[in-house]
């Protein structure tokens, strides 16, 4: 089935033939007021080789996201199914997901490629200037003009309108969501299946309309083989200036512990810290990395680390689990 079932883009395409008549228009006024123009450095040759381009990209950002906000999400009911998929499983599911529908979200590196593009722009503009200095015309001058005019503004035009189209998301609380799994989730949870008899992947929510399949939501979760399911690793990360993974295992009405901290060396760049603690009837166990306040570079905690780290906590919880009534 086609993604028009569950989106409608009549009103972008509007405002796409809009855009495409704004360009036709700029190119039209730059051709014709090259007939009037001299090849000189004036104002006359600055205000269309120079201004109109930067212009044209500055109007490409706003209906580039113009069109992206004009995509409308069809409201309908989509049919929920949960399953739990391991990760190389949950990374092509994650990879048709954004086939079918990445072009609908906002891609944050485009907000960084806008500078990036004026100096393209620039470039451009200062590459015309020479080759218009040449004595020697492809043509002539006046078509040599108006082409190198055409071609710049098209190129920045199509720069402009792909980069706004690129920053923005249609309505937020109105489309069809993407689970928020990065490159850090998915490398630190590899590392945690490799752990002897660690059982880890996403619990995932797939849902399905009009014959579409969409990743509704994912949670990285794991189990331990040999325990009852009520044991469960979680992943976090914490972003507070760098990546900081830890892993927080619980176990429902698991053995009573006594609230403490326990350090130990396990040959990684940073010693462990175990964290026990009740939250009610919840046996928690957080194991993360002890990083000095104060370091002389930023903090890095390699997959390799959080692998050992891993073990230790599988460890912990298998002895926790051994203490438990039966």
């Amino acid at each position: 089935m086609s993604i028009e079932s569950v989106i409608n883009t009549s009103r972008q395409k509007a405002v796409n033939r809009a855009f495409v008549v704004v360009v036709v228009i700029a190119l039209a006024m730059g051709a014709l007021a090259r007939f009037g123009l001299t090849l000189s450095l004036g104002l006359d040759f600055s205000m269309m080789f120079w201004t109109v381009p930067f212009g044209v990209f500055l109007i490409g950002l706003v209906f580039g996201a113009l069109s992206k906000r004009a995509i409308d999400y069809v409201p309908g009911p989509w049919k929920i199914r949960r399953a739990f998929v391991s990760v190389d499983e949950f990374k092509e599911m994650y990879e048709r997901h954004e086939e079918a529908y990445g072009s609908l979200y906002s891609d944050s590196s485009y907000c960084c490629c806008c500078f990036f593009e004026l100096v393209v722009v620039g470039f451009l503009v200062a590459l015309g200037i020479l080759l218009l200095g040449n004595p020697t015309p492809v043509f002539n001058t006046l078509i040599d003009s108006v082409l190198l005019f055409s071609f710049i503004v098209i190129v920045t035009s199509f720069m402009g309108f792909t980069t706004g189209y690129k920053m923005v998301n249609i309505d937020p609380e109105k489309s069809i969501p993407k689970p928020s799994v990065d490159h850090d989730i998915l490398d630190f949870l590899s590392a945690l299946a490799r752990v002897p008899g660690v059982r880890a992947g996403f619990d995932v929510q797939i849902g399905e309309r009009a014959g579409l399949l969409a990743l509704m939501e994912a949670e990285p979760k794991a189990y331990i083989e040999g325990l009852p399911d009520a044991v469960q690793l979680k992943l976090q990360i914490s972003r507070s200036g760098f990546v900081y993974p830890y892993i927080v295992a619980t176990y429902y009405k698991g053995p009573t512990v006594e609230e403490h901290k326990e350090r130990q060396r396990l040959g990684t760049k940073y010693p462990a810290i175990f964290e026990y603690m009740m939250d009610k009837d919840v046996t928690v166990i957080v194991g993360r990395f002890d990083i000095p306040k104060r370091t002389s570079s930023v903090p890095h905690i390699s997959n390799r680390d959080f692998y050992v780290l891993a073990v230790a906590v599988v460890s912990r919880m298998r002895e926790l689990a051994a203490q438990a009534p039966s």
